[in-house]
């Protein structure tokens, strides 16, 4: 995805236009992909009258041709930014999308391959989930995670100060969250592995590098990051100065894929070193919903 593309929910781009008008102008500049308005509550107000100067995709291989990630969910649109356009009304953007780069700290000696496979293969989605959603899922996880200590060994040692569980049963709201997260990440969501691994992380806690084992998962990670900021670390499994670190926002999902997930170990910096750069990021208690796919054969 290019750094200038956006995820909106209907909801939200209603809310921040104030003018037929303005998003007509707005929405022109986009693409619009999947076709995640059809059965909004919106659809009247946005869809009928706002979209029709919006190239509708539906297809996938186009969406693949054109170098954008196909969805969909739910009340989601994926707009692919055309021209230089201020979001109208001055609304925040849900869902911008980043290529690894403006949430990047490249250590000087990263060459230009590292970079691009950086980008071709990692992605962000900041404010993925709002945070009444946050609240959901906090309030469905702490009822059977705060029964469990944290831990400080790790059967492969690689994680410090942490407590998990699978999942697979969610309450009604959760799992539409849940959903959205599936079809955001993989192209094919038959493909997810059924349970979602729920972790947290202390604020003292850190996940040591690893890459995991391909006995246990394919080629995509993806997680969602909730109640704090966090550093994620990429280190190349061979060239070991090839050093890339990525700011992940609460409310973020990431998404690795095939060069980042197999080539590169991946950790979560602990509090002393919680650095981008120059820039301390404030770490506490951070709990992440990972999803995998299965092992390839």
């Amino acid at each position: 995805m290019q750094a200038s593309s956006y995820v909106w929910t209907l909801r939200e781009l209603a809310r921040h236009t104030k003018s037929k008008t303005a998003i007509n102008k707005f929405c022109s500049n986009f693409l619009c992909l999947g076709k995640g308005y059809r059965g909004h509550s919106h659809r009247s107000t946005i869809a009928n009258e706002n979209l029709k100067r919006v190239q509708v995709l539906k297809d996938r291989n186009m969406c693949n041709q054109i170098g954008v990630r196909y969805c969909n969910g739910s009340g989601i649109l994926i707009m692919r930014k055309l021209a230089n356009l201020t979001a109208p009304g001055g609304g925040n953007v849900i869902g911008n999308i980043h290529d690894a780069n403006s949430l990047v700290f490249y250590h000087p000696e990263c060459t230009e391959n590292t970079r691009k496979e950086i980008k071709k293969s990692f992605t962000t989605i900041e404010n993925f989930i709002s945070e009444e959603e946050e609240d959901i899922l906090m309030k469905e996880i702490e009822p059977h995670i705060k029964r469990l200590r944290y831990e400080f060994d790790h059967w492969d040692d690689a994680i410090h100060g942490y407590r998990e569980v699978e999942r697979s049963k969610w309450g009604k709201a959760s799992s539409a969250i849940i959903t959205r997260l599936r079809d955001a990440a993989f192209p094919e969501p038959s493909s997810v592995m059924p349970l979602v691994h729920v972790l947290d992380l202390a604020e003292g806690g850190v996940i040591k590098p690893h890459i995991d084992s391909v006995r246990f998962c394919g080629n995509i990670i993806s997680g969602l990051c909730l109640l704090s900021d966090a550093v994620m670390r990429l280190v190349h499994d061979k060239e070991k100065n090839q050093i890339v670190d990525v700011l992940l926002r609460r409310k973020t999902l990431y998404i690795m894929r095939d060069e980042s997930r197999y080539n590169y170990t991946h950790e979560v910096l602990g509090e002393k070193d919680s650095y981008l750069g120059n820039l301390k990021v404030k770490k506490g208690r951070r709990v992440s919903l990972i999803r995998r796919n299965r092992p390839i054969d």
